[in-house]
């Protein structure tokens, strides 16, 4: 950690100071601080490593002292479980127990106990039943008189170790053993832990031989004997604590010394492991280790602690470490002042070095070091000199191959038909290869197809396809030998120059195949590789020609790798060539379906972007056009016939939309909705020009049907002008484009009006009114008309300018009486109107609007009008 700081600290400082500094004190600045940064990051280390070890030896040695400390505490285990088996050898113990006297039993456990004071409490228990024989303990621990009898004597006292039914495990280790055993045991006395060693022996009756007549247990209490923590003191040197869950049992410590600390992380390690040590190694600090003490059962009872002060430890580590730095000091001003004669040895060339890279890295690549040195320095001018050479030489080839990759890319990347970008493609690869020739194939379906030739040799500039040449190209699956398929399949570009030799895998060797056996002086042949890898086409490039006097050469290392580069840039451009020309087939596909002007009024670009619910309100002009009798005339055709026949008259009527600048919504059986919007003149001049050019192209796919002996089709077309709404209904998984409003439902019923009438063309005053040139149109009134539905009247207009030609004429030439007629009947002048139209049934005996008109005026004479009636006609049809 220390070192990374130092690294950083140094790199930072030189950095900053680099960009202020001159090179002499940059040189003498790094110097200083590489020599300071590596004897102190030595010094730190030595310092940590001292540290560590001085920390790893006290621990060790901390792990003896427990060892010893250990060795102590069983030492007088094995004491205790000795007196025990002493009491239990004594003869007239032994005798007084086989007869039960328990008094005489008890005076004599008294006078053994007066022998060993340090015991304090000595039982003598029956193996029969388990009764108590006798017993003596210090008057301190009264409380331990029955305890380990497992009999109840009311008082609150009770051995961690005693098993559910009260009795010790080492009475019963005893009695099934026959022979003495020790251990540590915790014993609640009152409100009082008492931890202590407790030893049993057996005894037995010397007329039965061996078997156990009872048990002498043994206790030597920790809490007030300190015997054993002085012991280990004296030998050791060390604090001694003794406790139970924090509380201290027993202790001895150094003078002016902390005793040990047993923190919760301490509890944790020692309940998993049984044993912890801690290195503390500071001023006040401790080293530590602690053992736990358990009981017959395996279970930890108290913990056996030994520290002793860090103070020493501290002492010795200072000590190291301030003669490590006085070592450091003097090896950074011996290395300084070293590194400044060095430094000053080899500035004066360093400078004149300097100066000559600046020229360099200035563009001035001519710069040469004139100077002769035998040192590195010398040497690193010389590969100066070097690579001023060599990099002027690839400035001008980078410049070159930048300026024609530059150039070739932009006029692939512009151009969107595939045999035009094939063709310049072609050419630039030969343009900077100085080929004579080159050969293009793309591949498809599994073999390399012929697309393109240029041969200035040859003056052959051809594109074709192979198939149209006659052949199914060549199979990547044959043809192993030669050299296009082998760069095809294997996606590695093939050189081949004058005279080398290759072999079928394109590997040179000295035998096979050679260029001039394929009649090539020389023949590059690189793999066209779009974005995924894959290979879609092989450029061949034979013979490179150089010079005004076209002497052949080898191609150079460095036109094979900018044809490279180019033929990625051409694969990708392919590529999206390709990906213009089907989103151009898909457009072109949607548009059939989904008119591109919708896109349009929607403020849409693309049709994905369509969604439920996309409106625009547009003021447009509508044309509905129906085909007449069109039910009976299917009725005689077969479905498939009908079809056709529909098919035909679409084919010859829906140009007249679009030229005049509408588009086809939708198709109504034989129906044609279209929507003009003003896109040559306005609306409604597009639409009647629509209507009209319909007219005409009907009548020549009449004259087309009549030499084919077949029946000749009429069609009414009406037209009204107004605002409706374009939109989309449906849901997620059908959308359909359509319009809505009265404007859409008038001009169906203007033209359903054309039948009741029996004109071929009608319009509403709405679309009258907005024709920019109403003068260009032969158009005469119909009738000012309600249709059912519709609260509102509409004048409707018949142009006549594609009516039969003795029609149209007579029409005209009528135009005026027919005016003047309409005027009579509309000011309800019933007979003089009758007769006018009379008249004009005489000129037109089948204008149907004319019979209209007479049986309305007959109508009226007997039934006349109500005196509100303003000339409307009500129809109850729509």
């Amino acid at each position: 950690m220390y070192d990374e700081a130092l690294y950083i600290t140094a790199y930072c400082f030189i950095t900053l100071t680099a960009l202020f500094m001159k090179l002499r004190s940059k040189l003498l600045l790094s110097f200083f601080l590489i020599t300071s940064v590596a004897a102190s990051s030595t010094t730190l280390y030595a310092i940590y490593f001292f540290s560590k070890e001085i920390k790893s030896d006290s621990l060790a040695q901390m792990r003896q002292s427990m060892q010893v400390a250990q060795l102590v505490y069983h030492t007088q285990m094995e004491r205790v479980a000795d007196i025990a088996h002493f009491i239990s050898s004594d003869e007239t113990l032994q005798s007084l127990s086989f007869f039960g006297i328990q008094q005489k039993i008890n005076s004599r456990l008294q006078q053994i106990q007066e022998g060993h004071p340090s015991i304090a409490q000595i039982l003598v228990i029956s193996g029969r039943n388990k009764r108590l024989l006798g017993s003596a303990e210090k008057n301190t621990y009264t409380c331990l008189a029955t305890e380990g009898t497992g009999e109840d004597t009311g008082e609150d006292t009770k051995d961690e170790a005693q098993d559910k039914n009260g009795e010790h495990p080492l009475f019963a280790s005893v009695m099934q053993q026959a022979r003495p055993h020790s251990a540590t045991e915790l014993i609640t006395c009152g409100e009082q832990s008492l931890l202590g060693i407790v030893a049993a022996a057996p005894f037995f009756r010397e007329t039965l031989g061996k078997e156990v007549f009872g048990v002498v247990l043994v206790r030597y209490i920790l809490n007030e004997n300190t015997a054993l923590v002085e012991k280990i003191n004296h030998l050791l040197g060390v604090n001694v604590l003794i406790s139970h869950q924090s509380q201290t049992i027993n202790q001895y410590l150094l003078a002016q010394s902390t005793p040990p600390q047993i923190s919760a992380s301490v509890k944790t390690v020692l309940q998993q492991r049984g044993f912890d040590e801690m290195a503390d190694i500071r001023p006040g600090g401790q080293l530590a280790a602690h053992q736990v003490l358990k009981n017959s059962l395996g279970k930890q009872i108290g913990v056996l602690s030994l520290s002793v002060p860090a103070d020493e430890f501290v002492q010795v580590s200072n000590q190291a470490m301030f003669r490590l730095i006085g070592i450091m000091l003097i090896c950074i001003v011996l290395a300084t002042l070293l590194g400044y004669f060095m430094a000053h040895n080899i500035l004066t060339p360093i400078e004149y070095l300097q100066r000559g890279v600046k020229r360099l890295t200035s563009g001035d690549l001519s710069h040469v070091f004139t100077w002769q040195r035998d040192d590195e320095l010398g040497i690193l001018a010389q590969a100066f000199n070097s690579m001023a050479k060599q990099l002027n030489g690839f400035v001008n080839v980078l410049k070159d191959t930048i300026d024609t990759l530059t150039r070739a890319g932009n006029a692939l990347s512009a151009e969107k038909d595939l045999n035009n970008l094939l063709e310049i493609f072609v050419k630039e690869a030969r343009s900077i290869t100085h080929a004579d020739t080159g050969i293009l194939y793309t591949l498809s379906a599994g073999a390399l197809q012929f697309r393109i030739m240029q041969s200035a040799s040859q003056e052959v500039f051809a594109r074709n396809t192979s198939a149209n040449l006659g052949y199914d190209g060549i199979p990547l699956s044959k043809a192993a030998h030669q050299l296009s398929i082998y760069a095809a399949k294997h996606q590695r570009r093939v050189y081949v120059a004058a005279g080398q030799k290759i072999a079928p895998d394109g590997t040179p060797m000295p035998e096979n195949l050679a260029a001039h056996e394929t009649g090539h002086e020389a023949m590059l042949v690189v793999p066209m590789l779009d974005r995924s890898h894959q290979t879609i086409g092989v450029l061949q490039l034979i013979n490179p020609e150089h010079g005004k006097h076209h002497e052949q050469e080898p191609f150079s290392e460095n036109q094979i790798e900018i044809v490279s580069a180019l033929a990625s840039q051409a694969a990708v451009a392919v590529e999206n060539a390709l990906s213009y020309e089907k989103i151009q087939t898909q457009n072109m596909a949607f548009q059939r379906f989904v008119p591109t002007e919708f896109l349009t009024f929607l403020g849409k670009t693309e049709i994905e972007d369509i969604q439920v619910g996309d409106a625009s309100v547009q003021h447009m002009s509508v044309l509905f056009s129906d085909i007449r009798a069109f039910t009976s005339l299917s009725e005689d055709l077969p479905p498939e016939q009908a079809f056709l026949f529909l098919n035909d008259y679409l084919k010859w009527i829906g140009p007249g939309i679009v030229q005049s600048g509408g588009f086809i919504d939708k198709y109504i059986g034989d129906a044609i909705m279209a929507l003009f919007c003003g896109e040559k003149i306005t609306s409604a001049d597009d639409a009647v020009a629509g209507a009209i050019n319909m007219l005409s192209r009907l009548q020549n796919f009449n004259q087309m049907r009549e030499k084919e002996g077949k029946f000749p089709v009429n069609i009414g077309i009406g037209i009204h002008t107004g605002a409706l709404t374009l939109g989309t209904i449906g849901f997620e998984g059908r959308l359909e484009s359509t319009v809505i409003g009265d404007t859409v439902n008038l001009a169906a019923r203007v033209e359903s009006l054309t039948k009741h009438y029996g004109i071929y063309f009608g319009i509403t005053s709405d679309t009258l009114q907005a024709l920019k040139h109403p003068d260009k149109l032969l158009i005469r009134e119909l009738d000012t008309v309600q249709v059912q539905g519709k609260e509102t009247a509409n004048t409707v207009y018949e142009v006549f300018n594609h009516d039969p030609e003795m029609l149209k004429n007579t029409k005209l030439k009528t135009l005026a009486a027919y005016n003047k007629a309409q005027k009579l009947y509309k000011s309800q002048q019933w007979v003089a109107a009758l007769s006018a139209f009379e008249q004009l049934a005489q000129q037109l005996p089948e204008d149907r609007v004319i019979q209209l008109y007479c049986e309305r005026c007959q109508h009226y004479q007997q039934h006349p009008p109500a005196p509100d009636w303003n000339g409307i006609t009500r129809l109850a049809a729509k």
